[in-house]
């Protein structure tokens, strides 16, 4: 769950750049059934998001947007590559979103 503030910057165009933020709390959890090692781990952490992107007005109400998109998680679970054992350890996630907004 995350609180986040993103800000239209206004152009004289139907494209509107945007750039936004957020904080809040990422819950992980796994669970190891294979193997020696069986078990889960399980945690709420800190998390941090920024997104930059371009919306395209395609009328008064409706956009299509797209747009980048970085999430820090400060800790959280991962299971490493070489092994069934859950450990603690922060990490990156960056995506690029594509959407349609609709004002209500």
């Amino acid at each position: 769950m995350q609180l986040n503030v993103i800000k239209d910057i206004k152009t004289n165009s139907k494209f509107t750049p945007y750039i936004g933020g957020g904080l809040g709390f990422a819950f992980s959890q796994y669970n190891v059934m294979n193997g020696v090692h069986k078990g889960s781990a399980s945690g709420t952490t800190f998390a941090g998001q920024g997104k930059a992107g371009i919306s395209y007005e395609l009328s008064k109400d409706t956009s299509f947007y797209l747009g980048y998109r970085i999430v820090w998680i400060n800790g959280g679970n991962t299971i490493d590559v070489w092994s069934d054992n859950p450990k603690t350890g922060g990490h990156l996630q960056q995506s690029v979103d594509a959407g349609i907004r609709i004002r209500l």
